[in-house]
């Protein structure tokens, strides 16, 4: 098994069908600056896996990343044993290989999918390995059950947006979610990059891959939800509110909404997209989602790290 790195624009990349992550799609990718793409390949040269990362300069030092807006590294891989040791063996190896690939990065700060726990390799070469958390809404079931795990107090809330004439419907004009996302980083005091932000938008999105909410309060845009999506999986990606025009469940309804659409869309998958700040994990529990763990990897030169711990102490 070895990984190789390869262009996007090479029939390598073109002809993967191995997975069919959005965030692995050509398009998303394509968004991004200093991306790189590796394929993970048998002995015999097969391509049955790959993963994608970003890099980055700050302050002089290269950091080894996940794409921006992108929950993980993407990993996937197909393991051809049908012995259950030897599947456990292949991964470990597999993790090991990644693990000394990235060991010469001065900073190193990725997450892995949900579903790959075993992440010894990197223990053992001294990165920290760190849990994060994401809820998730299986929508195999009926929307009576998905609504009935919510806490009664989101119900309620719903019902009360609704009483109160708010009024969601679904978008097609994405500078409307523009204005309100922008409006809820300016409240919020958040750093974001506008160029990303109008990409996904407005270069990413179409009506195959996405789709969004906006609520309504006397025909005002007040709130917004935008979901991406792939085959299996929705994506809560951005959402905010109008703080000078707002109703405390406008949000929520979108969020309704948009679960509503995925069951909708035969989607298996209604992701929150990670809930480690505290008021946000919050938010996302009272739907009534799975908490559900995955892990990041951290890892900075010693001199680097002891800087970092100040700043990001969580991680490093």
């Amino acid at each position: 098994m070895q990984i190789k790195r390869v262009d996007i624009q090479s029939n390598d990349f073109k002809s993967l069908t191995l997975n069919d992550s959005v965030f692995l799609s050509f398009e998303w990718i394509m968004l991004f600056d200093n991306h790189q793409f590796y394929t993970i390949n048998d002995n015999d040269d097969t391509i049955i896996g790959g993963f994608v990362v970003q890099t980055k300069r700050v302050l002089g030092q290269e950091i080894i990343q996940n794409l921006p807006y992108t929950p993980n590294i993407s990993l996937f891989f197909n393991n051809k044993s049908k012995n259950f040791a030897n599947n456990k063996s292949n991964e470990k190896h597999l993790i090991s290989l990644l693990s000394g690939n990235f060991k010469s990065n001065l900073i190193s700060k990725f997450a892995f999918p949900v579903g790959f726990n075993d992440l010894q390799p990197f223990i053992w070469d001294n990165y920290k390995v760190i849990p994060n958390y994401t809820y998730r809404i299986d929508l195999n079931q009926e929307l009576s059950s998905i609504s009935a795990k919510m806490s009664p107090q989101r119900r309620n809330e719903l019902k009360k947006a609704e009483k109160d004439g708010v009024v969601v419907k679904r978008n097609y004009d994405n500078n409307l979610v523009l204005e309100i996302i922008n409006k809820t980083f300016d409240r919020k005091k958040l750093k974001v990059s506008s160029r990303i932000i109008n990409k996904i938008l407005f270069e990413f999105a179409n009506n195959e891959n996405s789709f969004s909410f906006i609520a309504y309060k006397d025909e005002l845009p007040i709130a917004a939800t935008f979901c991406i999506h792939d085959q299996n999986t929705v994506y809560y990606l951005l959402g905010g509110y109008d703080n000078f025009n707002k109703h405390q469940s406008a949000g929520a309804l979108c969020v309704w909404n948009s679960i509503q659409l995925s069951k909708e869309l035969n989607k298996k998958i209604f992701d929150f997209e990670g809930s480690m700040l505290k008021p946000v994990e919050r938010y996302f529990r009272d739907f009534g989602g799975d908490l559900v763990a995955y892990y990041t990897v951290n890892k900075a030169s010693f001199l680097i790290e002891i800087v970092l711990k100040m700043f990001k102490r969580a991680y490093f």
